[in-house]
């Protein structure tokens, strides 16, 4: 059977061996598509209600319940600012970002016996900063590392603590270090350093001219993909991967 269809394909012209490569090119874009469809993820119907936890926070949660108050999955960053800074605008900055992912918001309570995404409302954003510019340069040095470490392993409550936690250091009226301590389970390392870092520029710069931030709205967050998750593997889909990878 094989060796009659190569024999039909091989007598076709070319222009008709060309249309059947059209043919079934669009027929794996449309099998494609429809395997697609159902695994869209969309915005939850009601963004205040809590939501489920994705597998990955499920795993950092479980830790956090097994050791207590602990700052192993604390993610700290040292963000050196020169030149003259507008504190006020640095704190509209971390507002507006807040407000944009509501990961930034979230904290994790048990509700019948089940963790959940709390997610809280916006609210104004204050940093604590701290003067260090009447000591010697030895001496803001070692206040600094003294600072930093401080407030990188102060442990978080995801249940009660705001998630992202900032202080200032202030050196001279041109030269400062921004402390960001965020914890896994609402972010990670790639979007401290490439999301969140450019987003800080970007509204900075905007909100120093007097305009409105030019970011444009996230389609969806991330209890949003959390909760897709959830559905997705939840029925045939799951039955699928697990009967592989006990296979494997």
């Amino acid at each position: 059977m094989d060796e009659n269809f190569e024999a039909r394909l091989g007598s076709l012209s070319p222009a008709k061996r060309a249309l059947l490569e059209k043919i079934k090119a669009a027929k794996v874009q449309a099998s494609a598509a429809e395997q697609q469809r159902g695994e869209v993820i969309a915005r939850r119907n009601d963004p205040t209600s809590p939501a489920p936890l994705s597998f990955a926070q499920q795993r950092l949660w479980f830790l956090a319940q097994l050791d207590g108050l602990d700052a192993t999955y604390n993610m700290p960053s040292a963000i050196e600012l020169l030149g003259p800074l507008n504190v006020t605008i640095l704190e509209n900055v971390f507002g507006e970002i807040c407000h944009r992912h509501e990961a930034l918001r979230t904290n994790f309570q048990t509700i019948d016996g089940q963790a959940y995404q709390v997610i809280r409302p916006s609210r104004d954003t204050e940093i604590a900063v701290v003067n260090l510019e009447d000591l010697t340069p030895n001496k803001q040095q070692e206040e600094y590392e003294r600072l930093a470490l401080a407030t990188c392993h102060a442990p978080f409550d995801l249940e009660q603590d705001h998630l992202l936690r900032l202080k200032l250091v202030r050196f001279s009226q041109e030269r400062y270090i921004l402390l960001m301590v965020v914890h896994h389970i609402v972010s990670d390392g790639w979007s401290n350093g490439n999301v969140l870092l450019k987003e800080i520029c970007t509204l900075y710069e905007a909100f120093s001219q007097g305009a409105l931030s030019p970011l444009l709205p996230l389609p969806i967050q991330y209890a949003d993909f959390a909760q897709w998750q959830r559905r997705l593997l939840d029925g045939p889909r799951s039955d699928v991967l697990v009967k592989y990878w006990k296979n494997k």
